[in-house]
């Protein structure tokens, strides 16, 4: 028994050692990788999937996309911090505002989405923000030391691959057509597939505080930040459930002191939408040369 004792505690003090320095090795990896792109670049776009599949950075040249789906605002603001960190060019940032990004998503305590993001976001954590983490949710902290011995080893073959280790969000081009079904599910009032309306109309604590550390930041670094709804399809607009009416209310309540464009009624054809508000590869198309090439101010929303 003593014997079984003595092995166990050697194994479990083994095991505790790699972990830990498993748990380093992939702060470092990350925290010590830089984020390089085109000093043509002025203009960072981030926010959830709905930047992510609209805004072609290839084609709306000065930009760059580091969206990233389920996105909460406390994921963004510590992207953004290690983006602002180095020594790039951005003098602007465009980030997602609709109703969902501010009201009731379970993005930020979601156990599934802390899993994902924990081991990507905790080196770019102060000790504020870890302990928001973890006291907000100290479950979902402990079960996301696990995954990071997969993406400790993941980022290793990417650095030895010459793939870039920070999976920290970009372009996606959808090909998808679930238009006519999300349609239908919304009349019917049944669930529509990669997307839930808010369960209530009021803005979340967490996003609040996190967007306004993102201005904070945007202040201190002397960078401009505007709020950016994008193109939606209408009857996801007009649907009392999604909150419009409510979302521009909380906007005029609290952010309107930044600039904020409303491009979510823009027409569109229903061929460039993959579903209520995602555009496809043709919308994200049409939508960023539009961006490159004409006068935005019509969509300048004014209370």
């Amino acid at each position: 028994m003593r014997l079984f004792l003595k092995y166990s505690s050697r194994f479990l003090i083994f095991f505790f050692t790699i972990s830990l320095l498993i748990v380093i090795g992939n702060y470092w990896l990350i925290k010590s990788t830089p984020i390089n792109f085109s000093s043509k670049k002025n203009i960072l776009f981030l926010g959830d999937s709905a930047p992510e599949c609209a805004i072609n950075d290839k084609i709306f040249k000065r930009s760059v996309n580091f969206s990233a789906p389920a996105e909460s605002y406390y994921y963004s603001y510590l992207k953004l911090k290690k983006i602002l960190d180095t020594k790039q060019v951005i003098d602007t940032i465009f980030l997602s505002f609709s109703p969902h990004n501010i009201f009731d998503n379970n993005w930020f305590a979601s156990q599934s989405n802390i899993q994902h993001n924990f081991c990507r976001y905790y080196p770019f954590m102060n000790i504020y923000d870890f302990r928001f983490l973890l006291e907000s949710h100290p479950k979902s902290v402990i079960y996301s030391l696990r995954p990071i011995v997969l993406q400790f080893l993941k980022n290793i073959f990417r650095k030895i691959t010459g793939d870039h280790v920070l999976q920290l969000g970009g372009f996606t081009s959808l090909d998808l057509d679930r238009l006519e079904d999300a349609l239908q599910s919304l009349k019917d009032g049944k669930a529509i597939k990669d997307f839930r309306l808010p369960k209530d109309l009021y803005p979340t604590n967490v996003e609040i505080v996190y967007i306004n550390k993102i201005l904070q930041l945007c202040n201190e670094k002397q960078v401009k930040l505007i709020l950016i709804n994008l193109p939606k399809r209408m009857e996801l607009l007009r649907h009392k459930r999604y909150g419009m009416e409510e979302f521009q209310k909380a906007y005029n309540t609290e952010f309107s002191q930044l600039d904020y464009f409303d491009f979510s009624s823009m027409p569109m054809e229903d061929e460039m939408y993959a579903d209520l508000l995602h555009l496809n590869k043709e919308g994200s198309s049409y939508f960023s040369n539009f961006l490159e090439t004409s006068d935005w101010e019509i969509f300048r929303y004014v209370q």
